[in-house]
């Protein structure tokens, strides 16, 4: 456990070994979680809940907004939103 980091944003930038995509500034974190958020409660609500699940793992991953266990955080909220419909929980 990161005492110092955990449940928060993180406040530095990091990179992604092996990957081309770069995760946004550090400090567009808390906006871009927000706009995330209003579109969960908003626009995500009109699809398919197997297509939203699937947006909301693409968009934390994306935005990779904590500096540990960003994966564990987006498998369990992609599962939520597949439970909240009545679908299984899946494995990544």
């Amino acid at each position: 456990m990161d005492p110092d980091n955990a449940g928060r944003y993180r406040q530095q930038n990091v990179l992604m070994a092996g990957a081309e995509h770069r995760p946004p500034d550090a400090v567009l974190v808390p906006e871009q979680m927000q706009e995330f958020i209003d579109w969960c409660h908003h626009d995500g609500q009109q699809m398919h809940p197997v297509e939203r699940a699937a947006r909301v793992h693409g968009e934390l991953v994306r935005i990779h907004p904590f500096i540990d266990g960003k994966g564990r955080t987006v498998r369990l909220l992609m599962n939520l939103e597949l439970m909240k419909a009545g679908f299984s929980a899946t494995v990544i």
